[in-house]
């Protein structure tokens, strides 16, 4: 092994070593999630998700929650946050979608801040949770995804389904405590892909054509999660959703069991 090839794994083991830092201070049980967007600069604000906010009819209450220090917080170049209500029935969800164009460095942040994280760090505890589960709606089907049942004192229920697309594949998100978890996370930071190009660069080994590194900058990256305090199984199948899902699947967001990334 060249000297070259010793520097490279040594800044390597460097990276994982502080990513498992970064894990139990975000991941451990009942911390507080928050980001400091001081370390995070401002990103080109986009208006790809725009079009989630056409298509409904007068029967829906559409209302958008702002998010503009989310976005900055995550170094997301466009979020969007709907309460959604079908003025008939009553049935009520939301719909949050972050969304990290190309190139930027920190497309990391979507695998960062799943519910298990924030929500758990706001006082939400989840009795009930499964991963890649998939739900029949009345146009298709969602998922694979991971689907959570959080509750809170003085608060309604949730249920939960959320993913995370890099390009057409999907993100696995699952247990971020998990050493899976951690190994995502490490392979998504861009430290990491710069290293290992340095390592290639040597002959050593060729892990990017391999498959082994992840190129998140090189892609769209998507974080989209529903939740309502109705079961989920049966918001999928309601006007305001069918639109969402529609949109989503236009965009080649809706996760297949043939395409993960793993």
């Amino acid at each position: 092994m060249s000297h070259r090839t010793q520097i490279g794994v040594l800044a390597l083991t460097a990276t994982i070593l502080v990513a498992g830092v970064v894990a139990v201070a975000c991941f451990g049980g009942g911390s507080s999630t928050q980001v400091d967007s001081g370390n995070r600069d401002a990103q080109p604000q986009t208006q790809r998700l725009a079009p989630l906010l056409t298509g409904y009819s007068a029967n829906i209450k559409l209302e958008q929650i702002p998010t503009d220090d989310v976005r900055r917080a995550v170094g997301a170049n466009e979020t969007l946050y709907l309460r959604c209500t079908d003025r008939t029935s009553g049935f009520s969800h939301e719909l949050y979608v972050a969304y990290w164009r190309p190139g930027n460095l920190y497309c990391f942040e979507s695998v960062l801040h799943p519910p298990d994280s924030c929500w758990s760090g706001s006082g939400w505890y989840s009795p009930e949770g499964r991963s890649d589960v998939v739900i029949p709606t009345g146009t298709g089907r969602l998922g694979p995804v991971e689907w959570r049942k959080f509750v809170a004192q003085g608060a309604a229920s949730q249920e939960v389904a959320f993913w995370c697309m890099n390009g057409y594949r999907r993100w696995l998100l699952g247990n971020r405590t998990s050493l899976t978890g951690l190994i995502d996370i490490v392979r998504a930071t861009r430290f990491f892909s710069l290293v290992m190009d340095w390592i290639r660069a040597d002959q050593w080994l060729d892990l990017k054509e391999r498959g082994w590194i992840s190129a998140p900058v090189k892609h769209d990256v998507f974080f989209v999660r529903f939740n309502s305090p109705h079961p989920i199984d049966e918001v999928v199948r309601s006007e305001a959703f069918e639109v969402q899902f529609a949109q989503l699947a236009q965009w080649g967001l809706l996760p297949s069991a043939r395409e993960d990334f793993r």
